[in-house]
This record gives structure tokens, sequence and C-alpha cells, in this order.
């Protein structure tokens, strides 16, 4: 059986106190991700970008409100959920699509620029990037 991004970003717990809540985290990852797929690295242009949408794409992301969350739910679901978690969920799906198949992949690795981390240890970011090929 396949399993798709989407159900597993249901997967991850809500970590927000059930009273009060009206957007599902899961609904507000899934169009968090869904905005950075296209590029967009802003809540608030991720927002503007699916407003006329909503009506239509909100269903199948799993809301039933009219409206889309606010930018503040938005952040706050972000900082509430856990790192792991989501990663957890996003290394399942890429497990689901790779398993049982022969790969080729291709790495690449960069240092960003101008980008020390600490004055004292000398680090910089780094960012690995693989391309593979089912």
């Amino acid at each position: 059986m396949t399993t798709t991004l989407f159900q597993c970003l249901d997967s991850i717990p809500d970590p927000r106190c059930a009273r009060g809540i009206r957007h599902k985290a899961a609904t507000i990852l899934k169009m968090i991700t869904l905005g950075f797929a296209c590029r967009l690295i802003a809540v608030e242009h991720i927002l503007n970008f699916f407003q006329p949408l909503w009506h239509i794409i909100g269903p199948e992301l799993g809301s039933d409100r009219i409206q889309l969350p606010d930018p503040t739910t938005v952040r706050r679901v972000l900082e509430s959920v856990g790192r792991d978690e989501f990663e957890n969920a996003f290394r399942h799906w890429v497990d689901c699509l790779v398993e049982n198949k022969e790969l080729t992949a291709a790495v690449d690795g960069k240092t960003l620029c101008n980008s020390v981390i600490s004055v004292k240890s000398n680090s910089n970011s780094n960012l690995l990037v693989a391309f593979i090929l089912c």
C-alpha cells in the first residue's frame, strides 16, 4: 500500500490544547508543505496564495473551516510541532517511496557563505542535497 506525504503528516500529533482548536495541525502542515513546494517561504505569502483557492483546497487538506487559519495560528503550530516529529513523518514517507527499489543517487554538498554560527567554533551552515532516482 502506498503511503502519501499527507497521510504521514496526519500522523503528527497536535501538541496544542484541544479546547479552542479551529484548524487541525495536520491541515496547517499540509498547507505549509504545499506552499514550500510552490517556492513560497513566508507564512503571509503562503496564506495569500491559498486565499482564493481555499474553498477548493481546504477540504482536500482536511479542513472543515471556511476561512484560512490566521498567520498567528500557523506560526504557533509551526513552533509547537517538534522538528523530530515532522522529520520522522517525512522520513517514513520517503522510506515508503523507495522501499524494495534499486536506487541511483547524486549527492552534492555546499557550505553557505557568511554563515558562521559561532566565532569561537568557526562552524558554518552546511547543506547536503541528494537527488535519488527510483
